[in-house]
């Protein structure tokens, strides 16, 4: 498998970031990279991704050491994959993991802590999962869960308040503002422009588009993406 992956150089984008010297970079490239073969072509991919079921599916597994339960709740369907739809979806997921630290660790005091991630794909097909995930007794299951789906009907209908849009878009920023120092920020950028056709947006374009996103841009997004009837929820119990 790795011979077959990687002995036939054709169709591989090879990128270099940081301090670089090019007149001393170059000669090298030349004599360990550009004398590899490209063998017969590049390897052709297909999609063999697994459609995700309709409705509420509910997976239960006692097979946990820990007294205790790990939660997941997986969302995801067809998605607009572009620059600003991204970013809204990134300032909504930013806003519900400080609703939901919120109410089920700071008001119900049930959890040490939540998160919810995102995974945003234009490859094979334009989709999107979210992922919210959390650790608590088994007996607080079912109303933990409950509250979550609480806080995603909020958001359907209100969208985020005032002061925690303003904070995503503080933090936001600033982790960009960090981002853009280092080397793994440009190499993800280069290969996204180079695999999607992708602009790599300036920093200060960035820093506009998210002043840009408003509350009703949330709550729209939060209609589109977030559906309470259309999940998968995997719990992990102790082992009986």
């Amino acid at each position: 498998m790795y011979k077959r992956q990687f002995e036939p150089a054709a169709g591989y984008q090879i990128f270099f970031v940081g301090n670089i010297n090019e007149k001393t970079l170059k000669p090298l490239v030349e004599k360990y990279l550009a004398s590899i073969p490209t063998g017969t072509g590049p390897l052709k991919w297909k999609d063999v991704e697994p459609g995700f079921p309709k409705g509420k599916t509910t997976v239960k597994v006692n097979m946990g050491q820990a007294p205790q339960s790990t939660v997941a709740m997986v969302m995801k369907g067809r998605y607009k994959y572009d620059f600003k739809n991204n970013l809204k979806m990134n300032v909504l997921v930013g806003a519900l993991n400080i609703e939901l630290l919120n109410k089920l660790r700071i008001e119900e005091r049930k959890v040490y802590g939540v998160y919810m991630v995102p995974t945003l794909s234009k490859l094979p097909k334009e989709q999107y999962m979210l992922l919210m995930g959390f650790g608590c007794s088994p007996q607080n299951v079912n109303g933990l869960v409950n509250s979550a789906l609480g806080v995603f009907k909020k958001f359907r209908e209100k969208g985020a308040d005032a002061a925690t849009l303003e904070k995503v878009k503080e933090t936001s920023i600033r982790t960009r503002q960090s981002a853009v120092r280092t080397n793994k920020y440009w190499l993800k950028q280069l290969i996204n422009a180079d695999f999607y056709g992708s602009k790599i947006p300036s920093l200060q374009e960035y820093i506009t588009a998210v002043h840009a996103v408003t509350p009703n841009d949330v709550k729209k997004m939060a209609r589109k993406y977030i559906d309470p009837n259309h999940y998968v929820l995997g719990v992990l119990d102790p082992k009986k």
